[in-house]
């Protein structure tokens, strides 16, 4: 005599049910977990490119600081963002006199790129805002 030869009936009687409730469960599920999971990765994609356009303020600033021509500065600033993004980039330098560290009077050259929306790099959710903007400070030497 088999001891589990009463419960065979509670046995067959679940089995349908529960896989139908899974499918279900599954069905209500997935659509949030592939909601979170895209934003983990638009996310991710923005955040790259607002690296990549941070380093290339630092590297045009650089290059601008030891006295690089406008060309030199424009290309190193590219250099640093790619193709994607350097497609519609706008590097604009200027050299001014402010107080920095401190010290008055101090030549001073202000980097700043932009890359508008949609040039190369993703848009957080697909909604609009002024692009990705990086400025940099740097004394002259």
């Amino acid at each position: 005599m088999n001891p589990f030869d009463g419960l065979s009936h509670m046995r067959s009687s679940d089995g349908p049910q529960r896989r139908g409730a899974l499918s279900f469960e599954l069905l209500l599920i997935l659509p949030v977990i592939l909601l979170i999971l895209w934003g983990v990765i638009e996310f991710s994609l923005c955040l790259a490119a607002q690296q990549r356009v941070s380093a290339a303020a630092r590297e045009a600033a650089r290059m601008a600081a030891v006295g690089a021509s406008p060309v030199e500065i424009e290309t190193a600033a590219n250099a640093s963002l790619g193709p994607g993004l350097a497609r519609r980039a706008q590097t604009d330098v200027a050299d001014r006199t402010m107080q920095f560290n401190g010290k008055p009077g101090q030549q001073v050259v202000v980097v700043q790129v932009n890359v508008p929306d949609g040039a190369g790099g993703p848009q957080l959710f697909g909604f609009g805002s002024d692009g990705i903007i990086a400025q940099v400070v740097m004394r002259k030497e």
